[in-house]
């Protein structure tokens, strides 16, 4: 089977989020490795209004799974960490991962879409993935994460200390 790479994203604002970050590789690690991690950053809600302050982090991670078995895994895994998916947009969550990049390819279907459609608006997720691949062409934009990092009009992201 062929190895993929995909860079992950993890995040969220509510419990004890960097367990929850922890538990959560943990799970994934079935599935496949995790190759490389980055720093833990702390940015303002991204898409609506909250007090709580998210934590994020990138990660690098090969599986042979292809990109929709990957999601079901997450969906499972976000499950069982205590996630409750609900179709009322953005809110505050325990966890959350999302697919950002996949090989350098682009890959669209009704579930799924990577690179993932709001990546160069967040710099959120920009931040840690800049730690892990600043040199990654993005397939579609063909930037690379250093620029779309520096290009962002975001500036609410902090690298914190754990």
């Amino acid at each position: 089977m062929a190895n993929n790479t995909y860079f992950l994203l993890l995040g969220g604002n509510e419990a004890n989020t960097l367990e929850l970050f922890k538990k959560a590789k943990q799970l994934l690690l079935k599935e496949g490795t995790v190759v490389q991690e980055s720093e833990i950053y702390q940015s303002k809600a991204w898409g609506y209004e909250s007090e709580k302050l998210f934590l994020n982090q990138a990660i690098k991670f090969n599986s042979a799974l292809l990109p929709e078995e990957l999601l079901q895994e997450i969906h499972t895994t976000e499950h069982q960490l205590g996630r409750t998916r609900n179709n009322d947009g953005y809110a505050d969550r325990g966890i959350d991962i999302d697919i950002l990049l996949y090989n350098n390819e682009i890959f669209k279907t009704k579930l799924l879409e990577i690179p993932h459609p709001h990546l160069h608006k967040r710099a959120f997720a920009l931040a840690p993935l800049n730690d892990l691949c600043p040199d990654y062409q993005h397939p579609k934009l063909k930037k690379v994460i250093r620029e779309l990092y520096f290009m962002v009009e975001d500036d609410s992201v902090v690298k914190i200390d754990t």
